[in-house]
């Protein structure tokens, strides 16, 4: 027989090699080596509105993808969350960070609340596939609102719940003061919404209406009682804070997670293997450090980025 290889036997042996490079890059890539992406491909714009914790996502998810070799671009500036909400559905920008209950109540336009997470993510990421939008992993916490009061005015007036909270204004404290981020007095799924279920009252004189980023400093400082807040709240500020139990679900479930227009995703979709190693490393703790240090004015966010993601082992 002849030495050389027959046509059906060289082509089982390039086969062979294929299937082998393959496995390698696939390999390469769960352990988190770079691959290179050509500088030539479609850009990645980043969009985020002025609020502190929009901007630190902004700058953690470009300073990761910009070390992988992805070319990034980032629109920081965008005038509100509903200003991010259009440009990702039109494809202008490519990826944004977005809460669940957020989009499925004011986007997608349901009026009641789903009150697991899980449930909550799964139906949104599915129903926005039509508006061409992928969630990719979400936070590993819940973004979940609910009564936020000082430590110890709970302890002293022996609140653990809202319907605790409700008792104590009915009976107790009908001077209790309320700041309200702007917007949510009248809200169903706000003060509104809250006290109708609850079974209580606060007078219209009792509810300062301010800027969602001041409200919590605002108990901090006494200049009211409560407000709305979540988890993330507790860990930015040094005074001890406690949020109520929403003992009657009111507050919807919630997550935050990194959205991605369609495009992108089938041109890049190994993103979600990447910008899922950053949801990973950021619990609400973390990002509640990243955020003080920014607002501090010390460092700019994307240097605060650059050093977080070199700590974690993220970049290099």
């Amino acid at each position: 027989m002849s030495n050389r290889l027959s046509s059906t036997g060289l082509a089982r042996h390039r086969l062979r090699l294929v299937c082998a490079a393959l496995i390698l890059a696939q390999m390469l890539g769960l352990a988190g080596c770079r691959v290179s992406v050509s500088t030539q491909s479609v850009p990645v714009i980043i969009a985020a509105h002025p609020d502190p914790e929009q901007q630190l996502l902004a700058a953690l998810t470009a300073g990761l993808l910009r070390d992988r070799g992805y070319p990034v671009i980032e629109r920081v500036n965008l005038q509100s969350d509903w200003h991010v909400r259009q440009a990702l559905t039109a494809g202008s920008v490519q990826i944004a960070w977005q809460d669940t209950g957020n989009v499925w109540f004011t986007y997608l336009g349901h009026d009641q609340p789903i009150a697991n997470e899980t449930s909550l993510y799964r139906s949104v990421k599915s129903e926005d596939y039509r508006h061409g939008v992928i969630w990719l992993t979400p936070l590993p916490w819940s973004t979940r609102q609910s009564i936020l009061v000082r430590s110890d005015r709970a302890a002293e007036a022996n609140l653990a719940t809202i319907s605790d909270l409700a008792q104590h204004i009915s009976r107790v404290d009908p001077g209790w003061v309320l700041c309200a981020p702007t917007g949510s007095v009248s809200d169903l799924r706000g003060v509104a919404g809250l006290q109708r279920v609850y079974g209580f009252r606060i007078s219209a004189g009792n509810i300062q209406e301010m800027e969602a980023s001041e409200t919590v400093q605002a108990v901090v400082e006494g200049q009211c009682d409560g407000t709305i807040g979540a988890a993330k709240d507790l860990a930015l500020h040094d005074t001890p804070l406690v949020l109520l139990r929403d003992d009657r679900a009111f507050f919807s479930a919630a997550a935050l997670a990194p959205t991605v227009h369609v495009s992108t995703i089938n041109q890049y979709p190994e993103l979600e293997h990447i910008i899922g190693r950053l949801t990973a490393s950021l619990d609400y703790d973390t990002l509640a450090r990243l955020e003080r240090q920014a607002v501090s004015g010390d460092q700019s966010y994307a240097r605060i980025a650059e050093t977080f993601l070199k700590h974690v082992g993220l970049i290099e």
